[in-house]
């Protein structure tokens, strides 16, 4: 018969051990160089599904998986809106006290940390509401303030603006007694006439924002303990490297401001942070990168630690470790080619691959070394490999078919994992059968695993196997307690402090920062903003169910039609008032007269004023529109909020809301009053933004899940099949995996712990490493040796890959990341227990199955 290829190669590379070696160190060092320029990330859009980016918009319909009444919007036209509103990855920027603050103090140093913002590259907008609180109006509309103005307001600014408020701010500035009530001005040093409580009453009404204000054009909290600004990046979020940089510099900006108010106000107890969804990945990204370089250093040590006193040699070990080097490095560079950039998250999956390569390396050494001191060394290792070598090639398909089950899954993130597990699986499977050997050949005899062999037969007990079943009673008892998790929000709120400091301040002020998008489509501008009126005030009266704090929206700034009427005449009829050269000349006639009411009643203030009134003529029918409030079909003079698409204009809503939109069932409960409400029932409003379509997250998990269990079941049990040539053996071969597996659900039943995005991947771990003790047993069982033969030459390396794999995962322990910790305590549950069912539950039930040998132990 002809001789097997692999052995065949091992003769080969024996024979020229220079050239082999210089060809596998070649590989290597190609290897390492690209892993050592794979970078690593921690992006939302790897847990997202693949194409989430042009399937934004929803209506109610859409996300109960219903059929869209009306597509409104092209992908490119859903992408630019994207692009342009949603500040999903806003940043907040906050100085916070123990005592309620004091702006003009901090004026000057505010100031400067925005303006320094401004500056940088990456950064689309600093919202501080200065502008708005400055009485610039949003709309370009002649309207000017009166767009957001009730007609009575319209007659109070009127007042205030006259010849006589003027006179009586002056006098009262100069210590005259002008019997001027003081609630007409609130705010005497910064706004002597008054007209700030008119216009920021005005837009608190319009925002409906009652957990936050605006003092000063900053945002504040209503305690007046924190003030913050919101900064809107203009990169999206794939761009990781911009993203990072922007971040660490918007960070050491608040860093060297909360030094300035240290040293200005010793004492003060002044803080000043940077939170929001950036500042939260990159944290979470630092922490797990390490973690892994942490766990990873202890799990090297302690694995060659044990692998040393294994074998009681160091040589053995490090070619062991080499050819496990070989399949990663081998693995990441095929990752770097291919993606450049792979997930933090992926990464953690190396473990896997490094627990298998060891597995391998562990059978053909142990082997090796019981293949007889009298043979030559080629001959053992020939042997060697001819007795394990079919084992480790089904173990390899086996467990690369259960991570290749994940490249059907949605999300760019498994696809990562079940290209680094399959390539390196291959890798380190090659390296075990043809580089190791090699290796054992060429080195000195090693005589480990004799002395214990006999007693640990005699410790593996034959009775008892009764006392399995109480484990997958226990497991179905525990399924109930386990929660399901599929949001990774929870997760990330034990193990991010940036995220709990968001939270900290989420609760604080009483709002999220991260908005969701209403967007109402129409043929014309003006329609466009009708409908967004109509679909908030549809909205409205279930705002509180929905847990909607504030609306940013551009109908807002537009009165509805019952009210333009009399605003319109209102400020028609009042020319004299609004009239933006009379404003001017009558304020600087009275500051003529009280020429030290100047330092009050200064030119910037007038200027400030005179911006938001209108330039006359006014009149209806201006520029082809019926009213002074139409909006022109044209882009440049286009509101904030409205937007030109291919099929006509879209008006944009912000919807902002008091629990983080990631968080479980926020963004069900604004799909629900919107669904019952009808707001967007009629398809030409719906519901947009990255939140949004991470609400579907646990319908596309759970259904990606389901595919991927079945196809992996399916086709490990095929495999299983050809190898044992027998269902029976194939069945019993997942005994110890099933058993680990029911272990885990104990425990996250008994511990509280959820099944979430890391806890989910300890089944495929478990699935990949456990299997490789019940095809070992069952293929020496196929081979005709009895329980004893199985458990004197397999046993040990069983225990000892096992003891190596579970004290990789231990070493998880040390990690800052919660959910690391669970996975590593899970995974060393679940693979101790798969090793104690493969010694003692599977040898008992092959005595059931026909033809069992019956040779005594040493035939």
């Amino acid at each position: 018969m002809e001789e097997p290829r692999h052995l065949r190669l091992i003769a080969w590379v024996q024979g020229r051990p220079r050239t082999a070696a210089a060809a596998f160190v070649a590989v290597l060092v190609v290897s390492i160089a690209g892993a050592l320029g794979l970078e690593t990330h921690l992006l939302r859009s790897d847990f997202l599904p693949v194409g989430a980016s042009t399937t934004a918009f929803r209506s109610p319909g859409q996300l109960y998986g219903e059929d869209a009444t009306e597509a409104t919007l092209s992908p490119d036209d859903e992408q630019a809106i994207l692009d342009a509103f949603d500040v999903s990855e806003r940043l907040i920027v906050y100085v916070a006290s123990d005592d309620s603050l004091w702006l003009p103090a901090l004026r000057s140093h505010f100031d400067d940390l925005i303006e320094n913002i401004g500056r940088l590259d990456g950064v689309r907008a600093v919202r501080t509401s200065r502008e708005l609180a400055q009485y610039s109006a949003p709309n370009p509309s002649d309207g000017g303030l009166a767009t957001f103005l009730t007609p009575s307001e319209m007659a109070m600014i009127a007042e205030r603006l006259s010849e006589r408020s003027i006179n009586a701010a002056a006098s009262r500035l100069v210590g005259k007694n002008t019997g001027i009530d003081e609630e007409q001005t609130p705010f005497p040093d910064s706004d002597p006439l008054g007209v700030a409580a008119v216009l920021q009453s005005a837009l608190h009404r319009l925002v409906g924002s009652p957990p936050i204000r605006t003092v000063d054009g900053f945002i504040v909290s209503r305690d007046g303990q924190i003030s913050f600004v919101l900064i809107d990046l203009a990169m999206r979020p794939g761009d990781v490297g911009a993203t990072r940089d922007v971040v660490r510099a918007i960070t050491s900006l608040a860093s060297k401001t909360e030094d300035d108010l240290q040293a200005s106000f010793p004492g003060s107890g002044y803080s000043v942070g940077v939170v929001g969804r950036p500042a939260s990945y990159l944290a979470a990204s630092e922490t797990l990168a390490g973690d892994i370089r942490r766990t990873g250093a202890a799990a090297l040590i302690v694995v060659t630690a044990l692998l040393v006193g294994i074998f009681r040699r160091l040589r053995t070990p490090l070619l062991i470790l080499a050819s496990v080097l070989f399949g990663v490095c081998t693995a990441l560079g095929v990752a770097a080619v291919i993606w450049g950039s792979i997930s933090t998250m992926a990464l953690i999956f190396v473990g896997a691959v490094v627990g298998l390569g060891v597995d391998f390396g562990l059978h053909v050494a142990v082997n090796y070394n019981r293949a007889g001191f009298d043979l030559l060394p080629l001959d053992r290792a020939r042997r060697a490999v001819a007795r394990t070598g079919r084992a480790i090639i089904f173990c390899c398909l086996t467990s690369g078919v259960a991570f290749a089950s994940l490249a059907t899954m949605s999300y760019p993130v498994t696809r990562q994992v079940a290209t680094l597990a399959v390539v390196g699986l291959v890798c380190v499977a090659a390296a075990a059968l043809v580089v190791l050997p090699a290796g054992l050949s060429a080195s000195a005899d090693d005589r480990s695993f004799t002395r214990s062999e006999r007693s640990f037969v005699l410790s593996v007990p034959v009775r008892g196997t009764w006392l399995w079943w109480i484990l997958p009673v226990a497991a179905l008892l525990a399924l109930p307690r386990v929660v399901f998790e599929p949001h990774p929000w929870s997760l990330a709120v034990r193990g991010n402090p940036k995220t709990m400091e968001m939270e900290q301040l989420r609760m604080r002020v009483g709002a999220a920062f991260s908005p969701v998008l209403l967007v109402s489509v129409g043929g014309t501008a003006n329609e466009a903003v009708a409908r967004d009126r109509e679909a908030l005030a549809l909205l409205r009266p279930g705002w509180q169910r929905a847990g909607v704090v504030a609306v940013e929206s551009p109908s807002a700034w537009s009165p509805p039609v019952e009210q333009r009427d009399a605003v319109e005449a209102a400020l028609l009829e009042g020319k004299d008032i609004f009239a933006r050269d009379a404003f001017i000349a009558r304020f600087d006639r009275v500051l003529a007269d009280n020429p030290l009411a100047g330092s009050v009643l200064t030119a910037a203030y007038r200027d400030t004023i005179a911006s938001f009134l209108p330039q006359y003529p006014i009149s209806p029918g201006r520029s082809g529109r019926s009213s002074v409030f139409d909006l022109p079909d044209a882009g440049d003079e286009l509101p904030d909020g409205v937007v030109s698409v291919t099929s006509g204009y879209a008006a944009v809503s912000l919807l902002y809301l008091r629990d983080f939109p990631w968080a479980e069932g926020t963004i069900a409960r604004v799909v629900d009053t919107c669904d019952k409400s009808g707001a967007c029932r009629t398809g030409r409003s719906m519901l947009a933004g990255s939140a949004v379509v991470s609400s579907m997250h646990a319908t596309v998990l759970v259904a990606d899940l389901r595919r991927a269990l079945i196809l992996s079941a399916a086709l490990v049990g095929v495999l299983l099949m050809l190898q044992a040539r027998s269902v029976r053996l194939a069945v019993a071969a997942l005994v110890p995996v099933c058993c680990g597996l029911a272990a885990t659900i104990v425990l996250m039943g008994v511990a509280r712990i959820e099944l979430n995005m890391l806890t989910l991947s300890v089944y495929p771990l478990i699935i990949g490493l456990g299997i490789d003790d019940g095809i070992h047993i069952v293929e020496q069982f196929r081979r005709g040796e009895t329980r004893e033969d199985i458990l004197h030459r397999t046993g040990p390396a069983l225990i000892a890959t096992t003891a190596t794999s579970v004290a990789a995962f231990a070493c998880l322990g040390l990690a800052e990341f919660a959910g690391v910790q669970e996975m590593g305590f899970l995974a060393a549950a679940g693979l101790a227990v798969s090793m104690l069912a493969a010694l003692h539950l599977l040898p008992a039930l092959l005595r059931l199955v026909p033809g069992e040998p019956q040779r005594p132990s040493g035939g």
